[in-house]
């Protein structure tokens, strides 16, 4: 669009329902600057935020879905300028029919993307601050076991009174020719509403409560190689689109790439148990995953990916 603007409105059909993914108008300023408003990512992590077009696996790691990373209406500012990129922003809820929903999200994100030669590295931090709706302030951590598609989680905390949450995140990533390497560690504290809180009449909180805020964390670890040669795609903090070498519509094969996997999923601290109204020792829990992928592209546009995940 003129003026520096431009803009993305995607519409996800899938699971039986429709919903929306990134729809945002934004401006970048050729000072580096840019504004957006609309529904995106929080800046939560570095796979959350890189586009399932782009990912080594047919899901994204486990702290993604176990901390309740999502898309929301909000308004965030941003600065590039070498090798820094800075995120950060305000945001409400999903986009949902509920006008009288006061739960808001602080994000951000700081990346340093320096070249050694020709090889691109990545490091990045993520924060976010989330103050849950009056109307429902309670959390729930869990997570699928590396399947989406079915509803059942070995590791769920079940939900607890709090009335909000911090995630603190570490990103650290390299492509060195066609091998490359990735790991993401996440910490979450929620803050409680104890046996003593005493509820407001516009709130509404969970009748499961703890004496102390728990600490859940998550991490992976990943490599990976393109046997056929290819470089994996990064671009401006997010990894990108890999661009074939010798593909169908050059007469050849494809690209082909292998992936491994070892992701830890924690949410079994100590304080999830200690007392408290409704705790049990069947609360929380651990899950560990060995994933390994084959990837085909045909051609860039173009991606079957084949996984296993234990």
């Amino acid at each position: 669009m003129p003026g520096n603007f431009s803009y993305k409105a995607e519409a996800d059909f899938a699971n039986s329902a429709v919903s929306w993914a990134d729809v945002f108008l934004e401006w970048k300023g050729k000072s580096g600057f840019s504004v957006r408003a609309g529904h995106f990512e929080t800046f939560q992590s570095l796979e959350q935020i890189t586009s399932s077009r782009h990912i080594t696996f047919i899901e994204r790691a486990q702290m993604n879905d176990a901390f309740g990373h999502a898309r929301r209406l909000g308004v965030s500012v941003g600065y590039e300028t070498g090798d820094l990129l800075f995120r950060a922003g305000m945001f409400n809820d999903t986009i949902n029919g509920d006008l009288n929903n006061d739960e808001w999200l602080f994000g951000a994100r700081l990346v340093f993307a320096p070249k050694m030669g020709s090889n691109q590295l990545h490091f990045g931090l993520n924060y976010q601050h989330r103050e849950f709706a009056s109307s429902g302030m309670n959390f729930r951590y869990r997570a699928r076991p590396f399947l989406t598609t079915t509803g059942i989680r070995f590791a769920d905390t079940n939900s607890f009174a709090a009335k909000s949450d911090d995630v603190f995140g570490v990103e650290a990533a390299g492509v060195f020719g066609s091998f490359h390497a990735a790991a993401e560690a996440q910490w979450v504290k929620p803050s409680t509403l104890g046996v003593g809180y005493v509820a407001k009449p516009s709130e509404t909180v969970a009748t499961n409560r703890l004496l102390k805020d728990p600490t859940f964390m998550s991490f992976y670890v990943e490599a990976g190689y393109w046997l056929t040669g290819e470089t994996r795609g990064y671009k401006k903090g997010e990894w990108d689109r890999t661009k074939v070498l010798n593909g169908f519509d050059k007469g050849g094969f494809g690209a082909v790439g292998i992936n491994l996997r070892y992701d830890y999923l924690d949410l079994a601290d100590a304080d999830l148990y200690a007392g408290g109204v409704g705790t049990s020792s069947s609360r929380g829990g651990k899950q560990t995953g060995l994933l390994a992928s084959i990837i085909w592209q045909p051609i860039d546009y173009v991606r079957i990916t084949t996984q296993v995940a234990h």
